[in-house]
């Protein structure tokens, strides 16, 4: 009850929102067919705070490589230079990345 009141507020002020899950559809399905992406070699760098609780749910960790972690509490990104040219590294070979 308390998740459906949540949702509708949600909703309301913002009716594009997506919950993490059907953005991690909906961003799959991009890769996929659009982008034609073997997502089983997109590695997944994330920002999001680590402690979201929605982090888990999403279907990136289930289906990509990584993740990467990029950021800490706020999911400000502190990796700076050195830690995206780290990134790029662990990019898997004719593979791609994906920054969330």
């Amino acid at each position: 009850m308390l998740q459906r009141k949540f949702d509708q507020l949600v909703k309301k002020e913002f009716p594009n929102a997506r919950d993490a899950k059907d953005t991690s559809v909906h961003f799959l399905g991009k890769m996929q067919i659009e982008h034609q992406l073997d997502v089983s070699k997109v590695l997944l760098a994330t920002s999001v705070c680590s402690d979201d609780i929605n982090m888990p749910s999403t279907t990136f960790f289930n289906v990509l490589f990584g993740p990467f972690v990029m950021g800490g509490l706020g999911g400000i990104p502190f990796v700076g230079k050195t830690g995206m040219t780290a990134y790029a590294h662990h990019i898997p070979d004719e593979g791609s990345a994906f920054i969330f």
